[in-house]
């Protein structure tokens, strides 16, 4: 086999796991946790990194992903650490309106070794500011909403 055959024969092995893997993650019932992102990239790189098929875990009902088997073993030993706080719901609309929406994970922040992902790009900034009412405010809805669907809202608001 000459050695361009060799290559192609590679990257089409390398394409066909590729697909095959995001693909049993497709064919699974449960959710992509915080749309596909890596969640201990937030904490190593400082950034919000998509994650990739071949590195993935299913943890607390949903599938996360991650960039690397090293990242995917770190949040294996300590999955309460790397989580997103409320599941990847919008922490500033829990913590608000009392709100169960999905979260943007572009737009996030670390307080006190916790993730907590927003909605909205000024979402971090407003966190920052008072930080503890936020987090109190949100635990408080969330317990509120209990199992009711994303989507829903507290009924008073």
């Amino acid at each position: 086999m000459s050695r361009q055959n060799c290559l192609t024969l590679a990257s089409l092995l390398t394409a066909i796991s590729i697909v095959s893997a995001g693909a049993r993650a497709a064919d699974t019932d449960k959710p992509m946790a915080i749309k596909g992102y890596d969640p201990v990239a937030y904490f190593t790189l400082s950034k919000p990194m998509h994650g990739d098929s071949r590195y993935q875990f299913e943890w607390d009902g949903s599938i996360y992903r991650f960039i690397s088997a090293k990242h995917r073993e770190m949040f294996k030993g300590d999955p309460n650490r790397y989580a997103p706080r409320y599941r990847g719901l919008c922490a500033m609309g829990l913590a608000a309106k009392g709100y169960k929406v999905v979260a943007d994970p572009r737009n996030w922040i670390i307080h006190e070794g916790r993730l907590y992902i927003t909605q909205r790009a000024f979402g971090p900034a407003a966190f920052r500011k008072d930080p503890r009412r936020w987090v109190n405010n949100a635990r408080a809805h969330l317990a509120a909403l209990g199992d009711a669907p994303i989507g829903s809202s507290l009924s008073w608001w």
